[in-house]
């Protein structure tokens, strides 16, 4: 509990962070910020994972974690040039805006997933 209290605190003090230009404000606030952000997904996800009641929210994190890294290598290409394309929008848009950004940004992951599962699927040359 405290350090969801002071993690939230910390974020507020910090103000926006906009990764895309490089803007962490206070880099101290910043860093214990994501540290205890860090923390509390680990927690929560233990909790979880846990719980029998919620299989479905564990089988749909297990299914992104096991794609992480397609989701890592693709995110920033998407948020700053696709989103720039589309919606031509900059970096700071509204949070009703995010939240539809959001949505077209994990659609965007899923097709890409799903496009790495098939090339991935495809026999190696000189493989029979």
């Amino acid at each position: 509990l405290f350090l969801t209290v002071s993690g939230g605190l910390a974020a507020f003090c910090n103000g926006k962070v906009a990764m895309v230009d490089s803007n962490y404000g206070n880099i101290v606030l910043y860093t214990y910020t994501s540290l205890v952000g860090s923390f509390l997904v680990l927690h929560v996800s233990k909790w979880i994972t846990r719980n029998h009641a919620l299989r479905k929210i564990t089988d749909c994190l297990k299914y992104w974690g096991r794609n992480s890294l397609c989701v890592v290598c693709s995110h920033l290409i998407i948020l700053r040039y696709g989103i720039d394309w589309m919606f031509n929008v900059g970096p700071n848009y509204p949070f009703f805006a995010g939240s539809l950004i959001f949505i077209f940004v994990m659609a965007c992951e899923f097709a890409l997933i799903a496009i790495t599962h098939r090339i991935n699927s495809l026999p190696m040359p000189g493989q029979s």
